[in-house]
């Protein structure tokens, strides 16, 4: 009976796997000793390896090292080979993939799906990455959405600038070097950030960014500025600058941006434009609609864009506060209201334009102040002011057909 046979254990004893006596998994108890509930449950060979079976609270762990290294508060699902394999103290968090988010230190509240999505995430919380490598070079910018293979790829932390805490005295000359991040694996971007000390007088009163570098993070260490020179007692705090609140959809969708926030961006190879022509690394605010669509090729990397959008295959944009439809040349459009099949560069069917106030179109009804172009301008009005008295101006053939 299943009174006798089962596989298990008669005390509320956790259920321990082995395989040539390492620990290969284990079904946790619901309550431990002092009454919390843990329940994890780990099944492959070194998974959950260092967490107890009697404190770890609510993981899921399933896969050859998954989880292996984790000690912290709990509740994350891991399934795949090396899912989550360094972290310590994510919370929350779902990774789904072989060696997804296994470089992780912390963050909470992420959901990775894909083979090495989320690899280095350190310290991000509620991201959602979804595809093979998806946002694979994260560390500490959250609120993030990519779907896609290579999506989101590179986002990263950089410097953003220095803080001078104490400016020192007696500098004629002096050098600044950050600490190195960790370094990258592949598919990531991992670069040392460098920078160029501001003096007024004897005294540091700055430091100039030449390259914010790629890869930082403070969840394991906190990233460091040393002022050097012929002087004393110059510090500085850095400050730090993460790609966050993107969304990114398609193939390669946004793959190389760095610390640009706030952006919208869905298609294959959206954001980067055509085999990598024109990628967007700083960006803030940008909404990239289409196959290709990206900025202008040219424009320097380190132009940055606000507030554009380009819409459209192959579609470009190369200036802040600019909306861009359709793309260049061979691939330019016409826009069509109203209509699906747009005769010219804009094409308004049964309808006017209304440009400050000034009506551009047809004009008809009742309408006693109309700024009319066109064919037909005019056409059934039945204003008092129809002649050249009033506020009409009227250009065009016809142009005062069936007034009244």
């Amino acid at each position: 009976t299943t009174d006798t046979n089962f596989v298990g254990t008669i005390n509320d004893e956790p259920l321990m796997f082995k395989i040539n006596s390492q620990r290969a998994g284990f079904l946790g108890t619901l309550l431990n000793g002092d009454g919390f509930m843990v329940g994890s449950v780990a099944f492959g060979q070194h998974a959950l390896l260092n967490a107890s079976p009697y404190t770890s609270a609510g993981n899921v762990a399933i896969g050859a090292l998954a989880m292996r290294d984790y000690v912290g508060a709990g509740a994350n699902v891991a399934i795949g080979r090396g899912a989550m394999l360094f972290n310590k103290t994510s919370y929350r968090s779902v990774v789904i993939g072989e060696f997804a988010m296994q470089y992780s230190w912390g963050g909470d509240h992420n959901t990775y799906v894909g083979d090495f999505a989320g690899e280095v995430n350190s310290g991000a919380g509620y991201n959602t990455g979804v595809g093979g490598n998806a946002m694979r070079g994260n560390k500490q910018g959250g609120f993030n959405v990519a779907t896609g293979f290579f999506s989101l790829l590179q986002n990263t932390t950089a410097i953003d600038y220095v803080t001078i805490t104490n400016g020192g005295s007696g500098y004629t000359t002096a050098t600044v070097t950050f600490s190195a991040p960790e370094a990258a694996t592949p598919g990531t971007t991992s670069t040392q950030a460098t920078g160029t000390v501001v003096l007024t007088g004897d005294v540091v009163t700055g430091i100039t960014i030449t390259n914010r570098g790629s890869g930082y993070s403070n969840e394991k260490s906190t990233v460091t500025a040393t002022i050097t020179g012929d002087g004393t007692g110059a510090t500085g705090t850095v400050v730090l600058i993460s790609g966050a609140n993107n969304v990114a959809s398609g193939y390669a969708a946004h793959a190389f941006n760095r610390i640009g926030k706030g952006n919208v961006v869905l298609g294959y190879e959206a954001g980067m434009g055509l085999l990598n022509a024109a990628p967007s690394y700083i960006d803030d605010n940008l909404v990239l609609l289409g196959y290709g669509a990206s900025r202008s090729v040219g424009l320097s990397s380190e132009t940055k864009l606000t507030n554009a959008t380009a819409i459209g295959y192959n579609s470009k944009v190369g200036a802040s506060n600019t909306m861009s439809l359709g793309g260049l040349g061979a691939d330019a459009v016409n826009v069509g209201i109203n209509t699906d099949e747009a005769r010219a560069k804009l094409d308004v069917v049964d309808g006017d334009i209304l440009v400050h106030e000034l009506t551009v179109g047809r004009g008809g009804g009742s309408l006693s102040t109309n700024t009319v172009f066109g064919l037909g301008a005019f056409e059934t009005n039945t204003s008092v002011n129809n002649g050249l008295v009033g506020n009409n101006v009227i250009i065009g053939n016809s142009a005062f057909a069936n007034a009244n």
